[in-house]
């Protein structure tokens, strides 16, 4: 019984077979409409959440003024949006084209042409992060 349970996850997650490649569309696809949910709450009712990190430790997170940076480039400002982030901002095209290229891939039942290079793109976009979450509350700040 536990093996065949195992063989059920692995299925789910490996990318390859249908199940995975539906499992994978659908999260992202949650992910969307809960992005773009509490977008319009923002808009509607100008609430919106405050970053943890930040109330428990004073300190900006790496991805804090993300939500700003969204709604100003809601609105088309865009030197507003950068300053509010700058490496979300920069970065942040780049990996929507990677992953909206690897759920295409996973559709037709291919693996991505950056498979084998995946979990080494987003452990350096991690660092990337930890670092300026590092640098833009340090000495640097201004």
């Amino acid at each position: 019984m536990k093996r065949h349970w195992r063989l059920q996850i692995h299925n789910l997650t490996d990318g390859i077979g249908r199940a995975g490649n539906s499992e994978c569309l659908k999260r992202g696809l949650l992910w969307v409409i809960l992005g773009l949910g509490y977008y319009m709450l923002i808009c509607l009712t100008g609430y919106s959440l405050d970053c943890p990190f930040r109330e428990l430790t004073g300190y900006l997170c790496p991805g804090c003024g993300t939500t700003r940076m969204v709604l100003l480039l809601g609105r088309g400002c865009l030197r507003e949006a950068f300053f509010c982030n700058p490496v979300v901002f920069c970065t942040l095209p780049g990996a929507a084209v990677f992953y909206l290229a690897k759920a295409v891939e996973q559709a037709r039942g291919r693996a991505h042409s950056f498979a084998g290079y995946e979990k080494w793109i987003q452990k350096g976009y991690l660092l990337l992060l930890v670092l300026y979450g590092i640098l833009r509350n340090g000495r640097f700040a201004g």
